[in-house]
Protein backbone atom coordinates (compact mmCIF):
# COMPACT_ATOMS: atom_id res chain seq x y z
CA UNK A 1 0.00 0.00 0.00
CA UNK A 2 1.06 3.71 -0.26
CA UNK A 3 1.85 5.20 2.97
CA UNK A 4 2.22 8.78 3.64
CA UNK A 5 5.11 9.65 5.54
CA UNK A 6 4.51 12.66 8.60
CA UNK A 7 7.40 14.24 10.89
CA UNK A 8 8.41 17.26 12.48
CA UNK A 9 12.02 18.28 12.63
CA UNK A 10 13.70 15.51 14.46
CA UNK A 11 15.49 16.49 17.67
CA UNK A 12 18.84 17.70 18.56
CA UNK A 13 20.49 15.55 21.11
CA UNK A 14 21.64 17.02 24.53
CA UNK A 15 23.43 14.76 27.37
CA UNK A 16 21.61 16.77 30.38
CA UNK A 17 22.23 17.13 33.97
CA UNK A 18 19.74 14.47 35.79
CA UNK A 19 18.01 15.67 38.89
CA UNK A 20 18.58 12.63 41.05
CA UNK A 21 15.26 13.16 42.34
CA UNK A 22 13.35 10.27 44.86
CA UNK A 23 11.77 7.94 42.38
CA UNK A 24 13.89 8.72 39.51
CA UNK A 25 13.46 6.47 36.00
CA UNK A 26 16.98 5.93 36.38
CA UNK A 27 16.59 3.26 39.16
CA UNK A 28 13.68 1.77 38.17
CA UNK A 29 13.79 -0.36 35.07
CA UNK A 30 11.27 0.64 33.34
CA UNK A 31 11.43 1.13 29.68
CA UNK A 32 8.53 2.65 27.36
CA UNK A 33 7.62 1.76 24.08
CA UNK A 34 6.43 3.79 20.95
CA UNK A 35 4.55 2.03 18.47
CA UNK A 36 1.63 1.61 16.06
CA UNK A 37 1.23 4.06 12.69
CA UNK A 38 5.14 4.51 12.76
CA UNK A 39 7.42 3.94 10.25
CA UNK A 40 10.83 2.95 13.60
CA UNK A 41 8.90 1.78 16.61
CA UNK A 42 10.68 2.66 19.48
CA UNK A 43 11.68 1.05 22.98
CA UNK A 44 13.59 3.55 25.30
CA UNK A 45 14.98 2.84 28.69
CA UNK A 46 16.25 5.98 31.07
CA UNK A 47 19.60 6.05 29.43
CA UNK A 48 18.11 6.88 25.85
CA UNK A 49 15.49 9.40 27.57
CA UNK A 50 18.28 11.13 29.14
CA UNK A 51 20.31 11.55 26.09
CA UNK A 52 17.31 13.02 23.57
CA UNK A 53 16.80 17.34 24.18
CA UNK A 54 15.59 17.72 27.41
CA UNK A 55 13.01 20.09 28.16
CA UNK A 56 12.06 21.27 31.97
CA UNK A 57 8.76 21.56 33.37
CA UNK A 58 6.74 22.40 36.35
CA UNK A 59 3.71 20.81 37.25
CA UNK A 60 1.29 21.83 40.40
CA UNK A 61 -0.62 18.84 40.90
CA UNK A 62 -4.22 19.85 41.73
CA UNK A 63 -6.63 17.79 40.89
CA UNK A 64 -10.29 18.75 39.34
CA UNK A 65 -12.21 17.48 42.47
CA UNK A 66 -9.67 19.86 44.38
CA UNK A 67 -7.06 17.14 45.59
CA UNK A 68 -3.55 18.29 45.96
CA UNK A 69 -0.79 15.91 45.09
CA UNK A 70 2.29 18.29 45.52
CA UNK A 71 4.56 20.76 43.41
CA UNK A 72 6.85 18.95 41.16
CA UNK A 73 9.67 20.37 38.63
CA UNK A 74 10.48 17.93 36.11
CA UNK A 75 13.39 16.73 33.62
CA UNK A 76 11.49 15.80 30.71
CA UNK A 77 11.53 14.33 27.30
CA UNK A 78 8.63 15.74 24.56
CA UNK A 79 6.10 13.77 23.52
CA UNK A 80 6.30 15.22 19.96
CA UNK A 81 10.27 14.22 20.07
CA UNK A 82 9.50 11.32 20.74
CA UNK A 83 6.95 10.95 17.98
CA UNK A 84 9.00 12.88 15.78
CA UNK A 85 11.93 10.11 16.47
CA UNK A 86 9.35 7.43 15.85
CA UNK A 87 8.19 8.99 12.55
CA UNK A 88 4.49 8.94 12.23
CA UNK A 89 2.96 7.18 9.02
CA UNK A 90 -0.48 7.14 8.05
CA UNK A 91 -1.66 4.26 6.32
CA UNK A 92 -3.31 4.73 2.91
CA UNK A 93 -6.50 6.54 3.38
CA UNK A 94 -8.83 8.83 1.39
CA UNK A 95 -7.55 12.21 3.58
CA UNK A 96 -4.22 12.47 3.64
CA UNK A 97 -3.33 14.53 6.98
CA UNK A 98 -2.49 12.79 10.27
CA UNK A 99 -4.81 15.53 11.97
CA UNK A 100 -6.98 12.95 12.08
CA UNK A 101 -5.12 10.44 14.16
CA UNK A 102 -4.78 9.84 18.12
CA UNK A 103 -1.87 8.66 20.47
CA UNK A 104 -3.08 6.39 23.31
CA UNK A 105 -0.90 5.79 26.26
CA UNK A 106 -0.71 3.15 29.04
CA UNK A 107 1.10 2.55 31.77
CA UNK A 108 1.86 -0.97 33.49
CA UNK A 109 -1.56 -1.21 35.92
CA UNK A 110 -3.58 -0.88 32.11
CA UNK A 111 -4.43 3.04 32.50
CA UNK A 112 -5.02 4.89 29.83
CA UNK A 113 -4.95 8.45 28.35
CA UNK A 114 -6.31 9.24 24.70
CA UNK A 115 -4.51 12.39 23.24
CA UNK A 116 -5.29 13.55 19.53
CA UNK A 117 -2.28 13.99 17.45
CA UNK A 118 -2.86 17.44 16.70
CA UNK A 119 -2.46 18.56 20.31
CA UNK A 120 0.56 16.87 20.31
CA UNK A 121 2.23 18.20 16.85
CA UNK A 122 0.84 21.80 16.77
CA UNK A 123 2.02 22.62 20.90
CA UNK A 124 5.26 23.94 22.19
CA UNK A 125 7.62 21.13 23.38
CA UNK A 126 6.83 21.58 26.96
CA UNK A 127 3.30 21.02 26.60
CA UNK A 128 3.04 17.39 26.76
CA UNK A 129 6.33 15.60 27.99
CA UNK A 130 6.93 12.58 29.67
CA UNK A 131 8.98 13.07 32.85
CA UNK A 132 12.12 10.72 33.67
CA UNK A 133 13.22 12.17 36.87
CA UNK A 134 12.00 15.09 39.37
CA UNK A 135 11.96 16.62 42.95
CA UNK A 136 9.59 18.86 44.37
CA UNK A 137 9.33 21.97 44.79
CA UNK A 138 9.55 22.71 48.78
CA UNK A 139 8.16 26.26 50.51
CA UNK A 140 10.73 28.09 51.39
CA UNK A 141 9.07 28.78 55.02
CA UNK A 142 6.69 27.04 57.15
CA UNK A 143 2.90 28.02 57.43
CA UNK A 144 2.40 27.55 61.48
CA UNK A 145 1.21 32.12 60.99
CA UNK A 146 -2.03 30.81 59.65
CA UNK A 147 -2.29 26.81 59.70
CA UNK A 148 -2.05 24.60 62.45
CA UNK A 149 0.62 22.04 62.17
CA UNK A 150 -1.46 19.03 61.44
CA UNK A 151 -2.93 20.84 58.49
CA UNK A 152 0.39 22.49 57.53
CA UNK A 153 1.54 18.66 56.87
CA UNK A 154 -1.16 17.37 54.93
CA UNK A 155 0.13 19.92 52.45
CA UNK A 156 3.71 18.66 52.88
CA UNK A 157 2.95 15.08 52.45
CA UNK A 158 2.48 15.14 49.17
CA UNK A 159 5.89 16.57 47.56
CA UNK A 160 7.43 13.44 49.65
CA UNK A 161 5.38 10.55 47.54
CA UNK A 162 7.28 8.50 45.29
CA UNK A 163 6.54 9.64 41.47
CA UNK A 164 6.31 6.42 39.34
CA UNK A 165 8.23 7.65 36.01
CA UNK A 166 7.82 7.67 33.28
CA UNK A 167 5.34 10.20 33.56
CA UNK A 168 3.05 11.88 31.24
CA UNK A 169 2.16 15.44 32.18
CA UNK A 170 0.09 18.22 30.74
CA UNK A 171 2.01 21.20 32.02
CA UNK A 172 -0.55 23.76 31.01
CA UNK A 173 -3.71 21.63 31.58
CA UNK A 174 -6.14 23.51 34.28
CA UNK A 175 -6.07 20.31 36.45
CA UNK A 176 -3.51 17.49 36.39
CA UNK A 177 -6.41 15.06 36.08
CA UNK A 178 -4.56 13.55 32.87
CA UNK A 179 -1.01 13.01 34.13
CA UNK A 180 0.05 9.60 33.90
CA UNK A 181 2.70 7.60 36.00
CA UNK A 182 4.18 4.34 35.01
CA UNK A 183 4.13 4.64 31.37
CA UNK A 184 4.93 1.67 29.21
CA UNK A 185 3.82 2.05 25.62
CA UNK A 186 2.35 4.89 23.48
CA UNK A 187 0.57 3.62 20.56
CA UNK A 188 -0.31 6.02 17.84
CA UNK A 189 -3.86 4.92 16.40
CA UNK A 190 -6.41 5.65 13.66
CA UNK A 191 -10.06 6.54 14.55
CA UNK A 192 -12.74 5.52 12.66
CA UNK A 193 -13.71 8.51 9.83
CA UNK A 194 -17.65 8.83 9.91
CA UNK A 195 -17.62 10.24 6.15
CA UNK A 196 -15.26 9.95 3.51
CA UNK A 197 -13.10 12.47 2.53
CA UNK A 198 -14.51 13.89 -0.95
CA UNK A 199 -13.09 17.99 -1.81
CA UNK A 200 -15.54 20.25 -2.76
CA UNK A 201 -14.61 23.42 -3.86
CA UNK A 202 -18.17 25.39 -2.47
CA UNK A 203 -18.99 23.06 0.60
CA UNK A 204 -21.12 24.50 2.90
CA UNK A 205 -23.41 23.84 5.87
CA UNK A 206 -26.37 25.82 7.53
CA UNK A 207 -26.18 23.70 10.31
CA UNK A 208 -23.97 21.03 12.20
CA UNK A 209 -24.81 17.77 14.43
CA UNK A 210 -23.48 16.04 17.48
CA UNK A 211 -23.66 12.13 17.52
CA UNK A 212 -22.61 9.87 20.09
CA UNK A 213 -23.72 6.00 19.34
CA UNK A 214 -27.64 6.38 17.88
CA UNK A 215 -28.27 10.15 19.57
CA UNK A 216 -27.65 12.88 17.41
CA UNK A 217 -28.28 17.13 18.21
CA UNK A 218 -28.63 19.10 15.41
CA UNK A 219 -27.10 23.06 16.18
CA UNK A 220 -28.53 25.83 13.87
CA UNK A 221 -27.82 28.97 16.80
CA UNK A 222 -24.67 29.73 18.97
CA UNK A 223 -26.72 32.75 20.77
CA UNK A 224 -27.50 30.27 23.85
CA UNK A 225 -24.35 28.92 24.32
CA UNK A 226 -21.22 30.97 26.12
CA UNK A 227 -19.35 33.19 23.99
CA UNK A 228 -15.98 32.51 22.88
CA UNK A 229 -13.68 34.60 20.73
CA UNK A 230 -10.18 35.39 19.22
CA UNK A 231 -8.03 36.62 17.47
CA UNK A 232 -6.49 33.76 15.42
CA UNK A 233 -3.49 34.01 12.88
CA UNK A 234 -4.53 31.92 10.19
CA UNK A 235 -1.20 29.64 8.95
CA UNK A 236 -0.92 26.66 7.57
CA UNK A 237 1.40 23.86 7.26
CA UNK A 238 0.95 23.35 3.08
CA UNK A 239 0.51 27.20 1.96
CA UNK A 240 1.58 29.36 5.27
CA UNK A 241 0.35 32.39 6.46
CA UNK A 242 -2.81 33.66 5.60
CA UNK A 243 -3.85 36.79 7.72
CA UNK A 244 -5.19 37.48 10.87
CA UNK A 245 -8.60 37.30 11.45
CA UNK A 246 -11.08 38.07 14.28
CA UNK A 247 -13.27 35.36 15.16
CA UNK A 248 -16.89 34.97 17.17
CA UNK A 249 -18.55 32.21 18.16
CA UNK A 250 -19.44 29.89 20.94
CA UNK A 251 -17.52 27.60 23.48
CA UNK A 252 -17.56 23.92 21.86
CA UNK A 253 -17.78 22.67 25.57
CA UNK A 254 -20.31 24.60 26.61
CA UNK A 255 -21.83 23.41 23.11
CA UNK A 256 -21.52 19.53 24.24
CA UNK A 257 -22.26 20.26 27.97
CA UNK A 258 -25.69 22.37 27.13
CA UNK A 259 -26.89 19.63 24.46
CA UNK A 260 -26.62 16.89 27.33
CA UNK A 261 -23.37 14.75 25.84
CA UNK A 262 -20.64 14.17 29.05
CA UNK A 263 -17.93 12.38 27.15
CA UNK A 264 -15.47 10.67 29.33
CA UNK A 265 -12.16 12.88 29.18
CA UNK A 266 -11.03 9.55 27.32
CA UNK A 267 -13.22 10.07 24.21
CA UNK A 268 -12.40 11.86 20.91
CA UNK A 269 -14.71 14.44 19.18
CA UNK A 270 -14.21 13.95 14.82
CA UNK A 271 -15.28 17.45 13.86
CA UNK A 272 -16.14 16.75 10.10
CA UNK A 273 -16.78 19.71 6.99
CA UNK A 274 -19.42 18.95 4.62
CA UNK A 275 -16.71 17.31 2.50
CA UNK A 276 -15.27 15.23 4.90
CA UNK A 277 -12.69 17.62 5.53
CA UNK A 278 -12.01 16.04 9.58
CA UNK A 279 -9.48 16.59 12.22
CA UNK A 280 -9.62 14.64 15.41
CA UNK A 281 -9.70 16.66 19.28
CA UNK A 282 -9.71 14.99 22.33
CA UNK A 283 -12.32 15.37 25.30
CA UNK A 284 -9.40 16.28 27.41
CA UNK A 285 -7.97 18.51 25.16
CA UNK A 286 -10.98 20.57 25.18
CA UNK A 287 -12.48 19.97 28.87
CA UNK A 288 -8.92 20.58 30.83
CA UNK A 289 -6.59 22.03 28.37
CA UNK A 290 -6.33 25.78 29.00
CA UNK A 291 -5.51 25.75 25.10
CA UNK A 292 -8.49 23.62 24.06
CA UNK A 293 -11.00 25.62 26.70
CA UNK A 294 -9.99 28.29 23.39
CA UNK A 295 -11.81 25.68 20.95
CA UNK A 296 -14.80 27.19 19.84
CA UNK A 297 -17.31 27.11 16.84
CA UNK A 298 -17.43 30.45 15.08
CA UNK A 299 -20.28 31.83 13.11
CA UNK A 300 -18.55 35.59 12.61
CA UNK A 301 -15.34 36.71 11.15
CA UNK A 302 -14.57 40.30 10.74
CA UNK A 303 -17.45 41.54 12.49
CA UNK A 304 -19.41 39.74 10.25
CA UNK A 305 -21.35 36.66 10.00
CA UNK A 306 -19.93 33.97 7.87
CA UNK A 307 -21.61 32.85 4.92
CA UNK A 308 -18.64 31.76 2.63
CA UNK A 309 -18.04 27.67 3.50
CA UNK A 310 -21.62 27.27 5.79
CA UNK A 311 -22.42 29.59 8.52
CA UNK A 312 -19.61 27.39 11.33
CA UNK A 313 -16.35 26.71 11.33
CA UNK A 314 -14.66 24.85 14.59
CA UNK A 315 -11.49 26.27 15.16
CA UNK A 316 -8.98 26.40 17.23
CA UNK A 317 -7.15 29.34 17.46
CA UNK A 318 -4.00 28.42 20.03
CA UNK A 319 -2.96 25.63 17.88
CA UNK A 320 0.32 26.58 15.45
CA UNK A 321 -0.94 25.86 12.72
CA UNK A 322 -4.66 26.09 11.13
CA UNK A 323 -4.58 23.10 9.68
CA UNK A 324 -7.19 21.55 12.05
CA UNK A 325 -9.70 24.37 11.29
CA UNK A 326 -12.59 23.06 10.01
CA UNK A 327 -14.69 24.74 8.05
CA UNK A 328 -18.06 24.38 6.37
CA UNK A 329 -19.03 22.60 10.15
CA UNK A 330 -21.71 19.49 9.25
CA UNK A 331 -20.73 17.00 12.47
CA UNK A 332 -19.02 16.27 15.62
CA UNK A 333 -18.97 12.58 16.41
CA UNK A 334 -17.96 11.37 19.92
CA UNK A 335 -15.90 8.50 19.14
CA UNK A 336 -13.89 6.13 22.15
CA UNK A 337 -11.50 4.11 21.13
CA UNK A 338 -11.82 0.84 22.37
CA UNK A 339 -9.08 -1.97 22.60
CA UNK A 340 -10.09 -5.16 21.83
CA UNK A 341 -8.54 -8.23 22.85
CA UNK A 342 -6.80 -10.39 20.87
CA UNK A 343 -3.73 -12.85 20.50
CA UNK A 344 -1.48 -11.48 18.04
CA UNK A 345 1.09 -14.33 16.36
CA UNK A 346 4.25 -13.07 15.63
CA UNK A 347 6.82 -14.04 13.23
CA UNK A 348 10.19 -12.94 14.87
CA UNK A 349 12.24 -14.04 11.89
CA UNK A 350 14.60 -17.07 11.52
CA UNK A 351 17.90 -16.81 12.79
CA UNK A 352 19.91 -13.69 13.74
CA UNK A 353 17.67 -11.15 15.87
CA UNK A 354 17.82 -8.57 13.19
CA UNK A 355 16.17 -10.29 11.08
CA UNK A 356 13.02 -8.90 13.16
CA UNK A 357 10.68 -6.78 11.24
CA UNK A 358 9.06 -3.47 12.09
CA UNK A 359 6.30 -4.86 12.49
CA UNK A 360 6.85 -7.28 14.72
CA UNK A 361 8.78 -5.32 17.46
CA UNK A 362 5.46 -2.92 17.37
CA UNK A 363 3.06 -5.72 17.76
CA UNK A 364 5.64 -6.88 20.83
CA UNK A 365 5.05 -3.30 22.03
CA UNK A 366 1.50 -2.81 21.81
CA UNK A 367 1.05 -6.00 24.13
CA UNK A 368 0.26 -6.64 27.36
CA UNK A 369 1.83 -9.64 27.76
CA UNK A 370 3.79 -12.66 25.49
CA UNK A 371 4.13 -15.83 24.94
CA UNK A 372 7.19 -17.88 23.99
CA UNK A 373 10.06 -19.55 24.83
CA UNK A 374 13.24 -18.78 27.18
CA UNK A 375 14.98 -18.75 23.68
CA UNK A 376 13.10 -16.24 22.25
CA UNK A 377 12.22 -14.49 25.53
CA UNK A 378 16.42 -13.96 26.00
CA UNK A 379 16.81 -12.92 22.68
CA UNK A 380 14.15 -10.50 22.10
CA UNK A 381 14.78 -9.07 25.68
CA UNK A 382 14.71 -5.44 25.00
CA UNK A 383 11.55 -5.25 22.89
CA UNK A 384 9.89 -7.55 25.84
CA UNK A 385 10.87 -5.04 27.82
CA UNK A 386 9.45 -6.76 30.69
CA UNK A 387 5.81 -7.68 29.99
CA UNK A 388 5.13 -10.82 31.55
CA UNK A 389 5.62 -13.95 29.69
CA UNK A 390 2.73 -16.19 30.61
CA UNK A 391 4.22 -19.96 29.24
CA UNK A 392 6.37 -22.21 27.41
CA UNK A 393 4.28 -22.55 23.73
CA UNK A 394 7.23 -25.51 23.52
CA UNK A 395 5.73 -27.41 26.27
CA UNK A 396 2.97 -28.31 23.89
CA UNK A 397 4.86 -30.94 21.66
CA UNK A 398 4.69 -33.98 23.65
CA UNK A 399 8.37 -34.87 22.12
CA UNK A 400 9.51 -31.89 23.99
CA UNK A 401 7.25 -32.26 26.73
CA UNK A 402 8.59 -35.32 27.66
CA UNK A 403 12.56 -34.42 26.87
CA UNK A 404 12.07 -31.48 29.48
CA UNK A 405 10.06 -34.20 31.94
CA UNK A 406 11.52 -37.56 31.09
CA UNK A 407 9.84 -39.57 33.67
CA UNK A 408 6.95 -39.83 31.76
CA UNK A 409 5.76 -42.01 29.62
CA UNK A 410 4.97 -41.23 25.90
CA UNK A 411 1.26 -41.96 27.12
CA UNK A 412 1.80 -39.59 29.88
CA UNK A 413 3.28 -36.95 28.48
CA UNK A 414 0.56 -36.88 25.75
CA UNK A 415 -2.36 -36.83 28.58
CA UNK A 416 -0.55 -34.32 30.47
CA UNK A 417 -0.22 -31.77 27.46
CA UNK A 418 -3.86 -31.90 25.97
CA UNK A 419 -4.41 -30.85 29.93
CA UNK A 420 -1.48 -27.93 29.84
CA UNK A 421 -3.23 -26.42 26.51
CA UNK A 422 -6.69 -26.47 27.84
CA UNK A 423 -5.58 -24.79 31.14
CA UNK A 424 -2.71 -22.31 28.53
CA UNK A 425 -6.23 -21.66 26.45
CA UNK A 426 -7.90 -20.90 29.77
CA UNK A 427 -5.77 -18.08 30.50
CA UNK A 428 -5.35 -16.69 26.98
CA UNK A 429 -9.69 -16.27 26.84
CA UNK A 430 -9.24 -14.72 30.75
CA UNK A 431 -6.64 -12.33 28.86
CA UNK A 432 -8.81 -10.99 25.76
CA UNK A 433 -11.96 -11.44 27.78
CA UNK A 434 -10.27 -8.50 29.39
CA UNK A 435 -9.39 -6.52 26.61
CA UNK A 436 -5.54 -7.52 26.24
CA UNK A 437 -3.86 -7.80 23.81
CA UNK A 438 -1.19 -11.40 24.21
CA UNK A 439 1.50 -11.41 21.37
CA UNK A 440 2.60 -15.19 20.70
CA UNK A 441 5.75 -15.03 19.61
CA UNK A 442 6.97 -17.67 16.69
CA UNK A 443 9.98 -18.55 15.16
CA UNK A 444 10.75 -17.82 11.15
CA UNK A 445 7.15 -16.91 9.48
CA UNK A 446 4.21 -18.69 11.46
CA UNK A 447 2.30 -19.01 8.42
CA UNK A 448 5.02 -21.45 6.79
CA UNK A 449 4.95 -24.99 9.15
CA UNK A 450 5.28 -22.98 12.21
CA UNK A 451 6.19 -25.25 15.07
CA UNK A 452 3.90 -24.79 17.48
CA UNK A 453 1.04 -21.98 17.34
CA UNK A 454 -1.44 -24.59 14.88
CA UNK A 455 -3.33 -25.24 18.15
CA UNK A 456 -4.60 -21.80 18.86
CA UNK A 457 -6.74 -22.20 15.39
CA UNK A 458 -7.83 -25.65 17.44
CA UNK A 459 -9.16 -23.41 20.44
CA UNK A 460 -10.17 -19.57 19.34
CA UNK A 461 -11.76 -18.56 16.00
CA UNK A 462 -10.03 -16.23 13.65
CA UNK A 463 -12.04 -13.35 15.56
CA UNK A 464 -9.87 -13.49 18.27
CA UNK A 465 -6.31 -13.95 16.44
CA UNK A 466 -4.22 -11.73 13.91
CA UNK A 467 -1.03 -13.28 12.58
CA UNK A 468 1.86 -10.77 11.91
CA UNK A 469 4.41 -12.86 9.20
CA UNK A 470 8.18 -12.83 9.39
CA UNK A 471 10.98 -13.74 7.84
CA UNK A 472 10.57 -17.83 7.23
CA UNK A 473 14.15 -19.63 6.83
CA UNK A 474 12.93 -20.01 3.40
CA UNK A 475 13.39 -16.67 2.43
CA UNK A 476 16.97 -16.60 4.18
CA UNK A 477 18.00 -19.93 2.37
CA UNK A 478 16.71 -18.46 -0.80
CA UNK A 479 19.02 -15.16 -0.07
CA UNK A 480 21.71 -17.65 0.78
CA UNK A 481 21.30 -19.57 -2.44
CA UNK A 482 21.23 -16.04 -4.66
CA UNK A 483 19.64 -16.87 -7.47
CA UNK A 484 15.85 -16.95 -8.49
CA UNK A 485 15.10 -20.18 -7.46
CA UNK A 486 11.06 -19.62 -9.74
CA UNK A 487 13.39 -19.08 -12.62
CA UNK A 488 11.74 -22.29 -14.30
CA UNK A 489 8.06 -20.99 -13.67
CA UNK A 490 7.55 -22.83 -10.04
CA UNK A 491 8.40 -23.54 -6.40
CA UNK A 492 6.89 -26.25 -4.20
CA UNK A 493 7.62 -26.20 -0.52
CA UNK A 494 7.02 -29.33 1.22
CA UNK A 495 8.06 -31.92 3.95
CA UNK A 496 8.50 -35.33 3.45
CA UNK A 497 5.39 -36.87 5.09
CA UNK A 498 3.55 -34.68 1.89
CA UNK A 499 6.11 -35.81 -0.40
CA UNK A 500 5.38 -39.48 0.33
CA UNK A 501 1.55 -39.23 0.67
CA UNK A 502 1.41 -36.96 -2.83
CA UNK A 503 4.55 -38.96 -4.50
CA UNK A 504 2.26 -38.00 -8.31
CA UNK A 505 3.16 -34.20 -6.92
CA UNK A 506 7.25 -34.76 -6.92
CA UNK A 507 6.45 -36.60 -10.23
CA UNK A 508 5.30 -33.62 -11.81
CA UNK A 509 7.42 -31.09 -10.57
CA UNK A 510 10.58 -33.31 -11.20
CA UNK A 511 9.14 -33.60 -15.26
CA UNK A 512 8.59 -30.03 -14.92
CA UNK A 513 11.92 -28.86 -13.86
CA UNK A 514 10.58 -26.57 -11.20
CA UNK A 515 12.06 -26.29 -8.03
CA UNK A 516 11.52 -28.32 -4.98
CA UNK A 517 12.18 -27.06 -1.42
CA UNK A 518 11.82 -29.39 1.49
CA UNK A 519 11.28 -28.42 5.22
CA UNK A 520 12.42 -30.78 7.81
CA UNK A 521 13.86 -33.10 5.75
CA UNK A 522 17.56 -33.34 6.84
CA UNK A 523 16.79 -35.72 9.85
CA UNK A 524 15.39 -37.94 6.94
CA UNK A 525 17.71 -37.59 4.06
CA UNK A 526 18.43 -41.16 3.48
CA UNK A 527 14.40 -41.85 2.93
CA UNK A 528 14.40 -38.48 0.52
CA UNK A 529 17.32 -39.53 -1.40
CA UNK A 530 15.36 -42.72 -2.04
CA UNK A 531 12.48 -41.43 -2.76
CA UNK A 532 14.48 -38.49 -5.13
CA UNK A 533 16.21 -40.94 -7.23
CA UNK A 534 12.80 -42.31 -8.49
CA UNK A 535 12.07 -38.96 -10.61
CA UNK A 536 15.34 -37.50 -10.64
CA UNK A 537 19.04 -38.20 -12.28
CA UNK A 538 21.45 -38.50 -9.66
CA UNK A 539 23.20 -35.54 -11.58
CA UNK A 540 20.03 -33.17 -11.14
CA UNK A 541 21.23 -29.68 -8.80
CA UNK A 542 21.00 -29.63 -4.37
CA UNK A 543 21.66 -27.06 -2.25
CA UNK A 544 21.97 -27.82 1.02
CA UNK A 545 20.61 -25.20 3.35
CA UNK A 546 21.62 -25.22 7.50
CA UNK A 547 20.47 -23.17 9.85
CA UNK A 548 19.60 -20.36 7.28
CA UNK A 549 19.43 -16.58 9.09
CA UNK A 550 22.15 -17.45 11.46
CA UNK A 551 25.29 -15.48 10.15
CA UNK A 552 27.54 -16.77 12.02
CA UNK A 553 26.96 -20.39 11.27
CA UNK A 554 24.42 -20.66 8.70
CA UNK A 555 25.68 -23.31 5.62
CA UNK A 556 25.29 -23.25 1.87
CA UNK A 557 26.54 -26.63 -0.08
CA UNK A 558 25.77 -27.20 -3.94
CA UNK A 559 26.32 -30.67 -4.46
CA UNK A 560 23.93 -33.18 -6.90
CA UNK A 561 21.64 -35.85 -6.12
CA UNK A 562 24.67 -38.75 -6.40
CA UNK A 563 26.28 -37.14 -3.56
CA UNK A 564 23.20 -34.75 -1.50
CA UNK A 565 23.76 -37.72 1.38
CA UNK A 566 27.54 -38.13 1.75
CA UNK A 567 27.64 -34.48 2.53
CA UNK A 568 24.64 -34.17 4.76
CA UNK A 569 26.23 -37.06 6.72
CA UNK A 570 29.29 -34.78 7.57
CA UNK A 571 27.38 -32.21 9.07
CA UNK A 572 26.16 -32.50 12.94
CA UNK A 573 23.22 -30.38 12.49
CA UNK A 574 19.50 -32.46 12.01
CA UNK A 575 16.49 -30.16 12.46
CA UNK A 576 17.76 -26.53 11.29
CA UNK A 577 18.22 -26.91 7.40
CA UNK A 578 16.39 -27.15 3.73
CA UNK A 579 16.99 -28.88 0.58
CA UNK A 580 16.05 -27.82 -2.56
CA UNK A 581 16.41 -29.72 -5.82
CA UNK A 582 15.93 -28.74 -9.62
CA UNK A 583 18.04 -27.04 -12.37
CA UNK A 584 17.23 -23.67 -11.15
CA UNK A 585 19.84 -23.79 -8.07
CA UNK A 586 22.27 -25.50 -10.49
Amino acid sequence: MRRLLFATMIPLLALPAVFGGSGSLRSSGMRVSVSGLVGQPLTLDVEDLARLRTVEVRSNEVAEDGGYRGAFGYRAVSLKTLLSLAKVRKDESDFFKPIDLAVVVRNRRGERRVLSWGEVLYRQEADVVLAYDGRPVMPMKNCTACHTGSEYQKWLAPLERSIGYPKLLFPHDAVADRSLEEVDRIEVVSVPAPVRFDRKKNASSDAFSIREGNRAVVVRDLSRYRPAAADAIQIGEGKGFHGRISLRGASLADIIAQNGFTPDANALLVVSSVDGYRSVLSYGEVKYGRFGSGVFVADAAGGKKITELGRFHCVMPDDLASDRWVKALARIDIVSIDRRGRIVIVGVGCGDARLITLDAISQIARADSVVCTDDIKERYAHYIAGKPVLFDPLLHLPHYFRKKNPRHTEAESKKLVAALRERNAAQLREAIGAGKRVAFLEYGDPTIYGSWTYWLFESFTSEDIDVVPGVSAFNAANAMIAKNVAVNGSVVITVPNAMIANEALLAAVAKSGDTLAVFIGIKEIEAIVRLFKKHYSESTPVCLVYKAGYSESGRLYRTTLREMAAVAGREKEKFLGLIYIGPAVR
